[in-house]
Parts: structure tokens; C-alpha cells; sequence
């Protein structure tokens, strides 16, 4: 574990400035192409979230409570590379709501770097320790990459924004069946 320790302390201030970097590329990229996500994102909630909810629920219901829109970020996305989130529409209960309804998207728009991080971590990490082992690399990148949710956040809000006062839904956002919180809708820069 002190070796992992040394890499971490070593590479963390490399990692930041090319993350930071990368991240403005994709902020950039996002405002260039901001009309083409929001609505693919909002098409994609509506038909795989929305239009199933109402479909399932009956008209008393409807009436009834509050829907939630959870946001999850999933560590076994880091693991597999999918780099999905789990979306989920339910009532108060949330992760114990029987009628919960799930769906799953991979934001593309916020992960172009990804493999040239990798190529980037494994390369740094040669510069200064001799024989390298994956399970390091890979712990290290599951730890490095785990950055990517704080931004993912940011994001979110902005692109739940709409569908929050239209479907009048309240959004939450954390770690899947962890701790959540409210996205305040602030339309704000990511």
C-alpha cells in the first residue's frame, strides 16, 4: 500500500492540470454543442423515463405525490469503462419504490478524454517506477476518474432544468443507493 501511496502523492498534481485541462476541452465542446445534447437528453428521459412512468401509473396516483428524478453514479461504470449513470423516476421512497422505474446513459460529451488519460496516466506513472503493475494503474484510475462525478453533477443540472418544470419533478444526484442530494436547477456554468 506505500507504494500506491507514493504514486497517488506523485501523480495526483500531474493528473490535476491534465483533468483540469481536458475538462475545459469538454466544457467548450458542451457550449458548441449544447443544442444537440440538451434535447437528445431530454428525448432520451422523456421516452425511457417519463412516457413509461405515465404509462404505468394510474390517474389517482398521478394525482398524488411527488416524483423524484435520481441521478446515480455508479463505480462499477468506472470498472466496466461504460461511464453510465442510472436514472431513475419514483415517488418519496426513491431506491425503495416498488414501481421504480430505471434507465441507464452514458453522457459522451463528458468522457472523449478518457482513454487518452489512461495512456497518460500509465505513462507518467513509467517515468518514475519501474515495473508498473495493472492492479496499481487501475486502482489508481478508478481513484483518478472518480473526479469525473463532481463535474457530472455540474452538468446535470443544467440539463435537468427543463424537464424539472415541465414534468415538475424534484432531482436528486449521488452515489447509487448512497447519499443524495437536491440539483438546485441554477442553470449556471459547469
Amino acid at each position: 500500500m506505500e507504494r500506491l501511496a507514493e504514486m497517488k502523492e506523485y501523480i495526483l498534481p500531474k493528473w490535476n492540470e491534465r483533468f483540469h485541462k481536458d475538462i475545459s476541452k469538454v466544457r467548450t465542446d458542451y457550449n458548441r454543442n449544447q443544442r444537440e445534447i440538451l434535447p437528445e437528453f431530454c428525448n432520451y428521459i422523456d421516452h425511457n423515463l417519463i412516457s413509461k412512468a405515465k404509462e404505468h401509473v394510474s390517474s389517482s396516483e398521478k394525482q398524488g405525490g411527488q416524483l423524484f428524478l435520481v441521478i446515480s453514479y455508479l463505480h462499477s461504470s468506472i470498472a466496466t469503462r461504460s461511464y453510465e449513470y442510472e436514472f431513475s423516476l419514483c415517488n418519496e421512497l426513491l431506491y425503495v419504490d416498488r414501481n421504480r422505474i430505471s434507465t441507464y446513459w452514458h453522457p459522451e460529451f463528458l468522457y472523449p478524454y478518457t482513454w487518452d488519460q489512461e495512456e497518460f496516466l500509465q505513462k507518467e506513472l513509467q517515468k518514475k517506477f519501474i515495473r508498473v503493475k495493472k492492479y496499481e494503474t487501475e486502482v489508481l484510475r478508478r481513484e483518478l476518474f472518480s473526479s469525473y462525478w463532481g463535474i457530472a453533477k455540474e452538468y446535470f443540472d443544467e440539463l435537468t432544468a427543463d424537464i424539472k418544470k415541465k414534468e415538475n419533478l424534484r432531482v436528486y444526484y449521488g452515489e447509487h443507493m448512497g447519499e443524495l442530494e437536491s440539483l438546485p436547477s441554477t442553470s449556471g456554468q459547469a
